[in-house]
């Protein structure tokens, strides 16, 4: 049997439902890129953590009620804080082999800062949206 696509579907404030259930794939694109984002902060790979989180607000941003909000103009802020560090994850080369110096060092340090501000902001977004931690509220059926 077809399925018939021409049928009236419930309609949330949004307009119609999606017929096409996309949680898992979500899920699952999230997953890998937090995990990918905690390999390349770990390996201090800035730039490379930086692209996996742009591509968790491409995920999470896109939703209907992210636009034009206060969340995506204090996800434009820490863009912003990124912009006015040096260039992330760039130790100048000296003959050949990395020389990290003291300047280095708090360079480094303040990228990984803002990339964790970014990093704890989409997180949080993703909690809220449902996507990620969810958690037991007293006044549900089934809490104990």
């Amino acid at each position: 049997m077809a399925y018939d696509y021409t049928d009236d579907s419930p309609t949330d404030d949004f307009g119609k439902l999606s017929r096409i259930n996309s949680a898992a794939l979500v899920n699952s694109m999230l997953s890998n890129l937090w995990g990918d984002f905690f390999r390349h902060l770990r390996a201090s790979q800035f730039l490379h953590a930086n692209n996996d989180l742009d591509c968790v607000w491409g995920i999470l941003g896109g939703e209907k009620k992210v636009a034009d909000t206060p969340i995506e103009s204090n996800y434009l802020k820490i863009q912003k804080k990124l912009k006015e560090c040096p260039p992330l994850g760039i130790i100048e080369r000296k003959n050949g082999f990395f020389k990290i110096t003291d300047n280095d060092l708090i360079i480094l340090d303040k990228q990984k800062k803002v990339l964790m501000e970014k990093d704890l902001f989409l997180r949080r977004l993703q909690n809220t949206q449902g996507k990620g931690t969810a958690y037991l509220d007293e006044d549900e059926e089934g809490f104990e």
